[in-house]
């Protein structure tokens, strides 16, 4: 069981919303029909705002997985602050594991999913920041397990960076009998803080591809992608 105090100011700041959340949100909003009345997941919910925002847009049902304490305060009072409670439940696990056998209309992600080449960055979890060297170490587990969570006319929807492999995530999805189209892009900054921690081997080999440095400022081709079962193949 999990307090509902509200989450200190040091925490509150590390899960302060980022450009990933809101285009999320955005593309959320976009397929509003969708949300009114649906069952959603979220899978590493950290601040609780994309769960309150599918409150907003009328969803029947939110539930939250996420492996930090610190999440679950953070989250509960979120919404707590918003009153909307009723229409919550937040869970504690890894992954898919506290859904087991649970199916959902929508099932919604901004995983970590930088490619590092250390232990991750300063002031920061590992489970918040890190997706490994290649980037891929929540993505590849979340593909292939949301299939199994997803309603008959279920959808992900979920952030996805582009120096980490748009087409592996394909023919991943494609493995599991999903379809993946891409809903929005974005341009990000990667700040100098977080270049210095990324891998340099992909940093050498998105350049120019997915990272493009404009004046003194590296962006990085971002997307919001959605998995079900009704798009097409790869």
């Amino acid at each position: 069981m999990f307090t509902d105090r509200a989450a200190d100011s040091d925490e509150a700041d590390l899960f302060r919303p980022s450009e990933y959340s809101a285009a999320l949100i955005q593309a959320l909003r976009e397929a509003a029909p969708r949300v009114k009345g649906a069952r959603v997941l979220e899978i590493g919910f950290g601040s609780g705002v994309i769960l309150a925002a599918m409150v907003a847009s009328g969803a029947a049902k939110v539930v939250g997985v996420d492996l930090e304490p610190a999440a679950m305060r953070a989250g509960l009072a979120l919404f707590r602050e918003q009153h909307l409670g009723d229409r919550l439940e937040l869970l504690a696990g890894d992954m898919f594991e506290p859904v087991q056998n649970r199916q959902f209309e929508l099932v919604v992600a901004n995983l970590p999913q930088f490619p590092t080449r250390d232990n991750g960055f300063d002031s920061r979890l590992r489970s918040w920041s890190d997706g490994g060297p290649d980037g891929r170490r929540y993505l590849d587990r979340f593909i292939a397990g949301v299939a199994a969570h997803l309603a008959p006319t279920g959808s992900a929807f979920i952030t996805h960076n582009g120096c980490v492999g748009l087409d592996l995530s394909r023919r991943l999805a494609a493995k599991y009998e999903l379809g993946l189209r891409i809903v929005r892009t974005e341009l990000v900054i990667l700040p100098d803080q977080k270049l210095h921690h990324m891998n340099p081997d992909i940093l050498a080999a998105e350049r120019g591809a997915s990272l493009h440095i404009i004046g003194n400022t590296m962006f990085a081709d971002m997307y919001v992608v959605e998995l079900a079962a009704h798009l097409p193949l790869a």
